[in-house]
């Protein structure tokens, strides 16, 4: 666009190249993820102005939901912002869909020297094959997964965390797949049950006593906004696994080069990379899931306990 390039030419001539700090940030991260898994979406404007762009958006309004200070002191704001915030929510989760259609998640993009089923987690290598082995007991007739990820790419070494191989591996990626799509239909179908709570009050909410909708309408608009600050929490999640890798690597290591039989290459090797990348977003899901429920609950006894 115009007004990009004009930006551009007015940095760099008070020197600020944005790209040189772009690539030094690149070459930075690269000992804690794969540069593609920061800079794919800039070949793919769709699913930037569909989920990325609009994530910033739904983060900054986020608050203005549950801050008691806006929705009482302002609530027409609180209205207005609630109605952006649940369609830029819907505009995400289409511009997930995207993101799976293209074939653009991290285990089946990001790391070419791993199989898209392969070091699928760090903390219990088997977890997802055993949970795919197991789905297939129950549901024998369910197929393998397709999902527009190649699977013929050859093991990296360095790093654990592998799944298994052929047939365990493909039920590994069934399965985790299946998890991180019910985690973004749980995003949007909280956001969906948060715009029909607020509705009801026109129809049976009234006749069911004002705070009948209000107490529903705030729990799940609690739970939309748990799923949503999930992706945020995984990043926490990562950061902690990343630093106490290093912490551990930076100790006097044996002879061999390693120390409790962790190499010292192990936190950027790609296994590894990818196990805590996954174990970050299981562990960011659940938490975030348990504490919107943890305080819906909160929110009753105290609404019972003021009745």
């Amino acid at each position: 666009a115009a007004w990009a390039r004009t930006l551009k030419s007015w940095l760099l001539r008070r020197g600020l190249d944005i790209n040189r700090y772009y690539d030094g940030f690149l070459d930075f991260s690269a000992r804690y993820v794969p540069p593609t898994l920061l800079s794919k979406y800039r070949r793919h404007r769709l699913v930037c102005a569909m989920h990325v762009l609009p994530s910033a958006l739904w983060s900054a309004l986020a608050p203005t939901q549950l801050s008691p200070w806006v929705r009482t002191r302002f609530r027409r704001l609180h209205r207005v912002a609630g109605r952006v915030l649940i369609l830029t929510a819907l505009l995400m989760s289409a511009g997930y869909v995207v993101i799976h259609r293209r074939g653009l998640h991290f285990h089946g993009h990001d790391f070419p020297s791993l199989r898209p089923g392969e070091a699928l987690s760090l903390m219990s290598p088997g977890l997802w094959s055993g949970v795919g082995r197991l789905s297939r007991i129950l549901y024998p007739r369910g197929g393998g997964y397709g999902g527009g990820h190649g699977g013929g790419r050859g093991s990296a070494g360095g790093g654990g965390g592998g799944s298994g191989g052929g047939g365990d591996e493909e039920a590994a990626l069934a399965a985790f797949v299946a998890f991180e799509s019910s985690a973004a239909a749980w995003f949007a179908f909280t956001a969906l049950a948060t715009v029909w709570s607020a509705w009801w009050r026109a129809g049976r909410g009234s006749e069911a006593g004002s705070s009948s909708w209000l107490a529903a309408h705030r729990a799940w608009a609690v739970r939309h906004v748990a799923a949503g600050l999930s992706v945020a929490a995984q990043r926490v999640v990562m950061g902690a696994a990343h630093g106490a890798c290093l912490a551990a690597s930076s100790l006097p290591s044996t002879s061999s080069g390693s120390l409790g039989g962790i190499d010292v290459s192990f936190c950027s090797a790609p296994s590894t990379q990818k196990g805590i990348f996954a174990d970050g977003l299981v562990v960011g899901v659940i938490l975030c899931v348990a504490a919107g429920e943890l305080a819906v609950r909160d929110m009753r006894v105290i609404a019972l306990a003021q009745a």
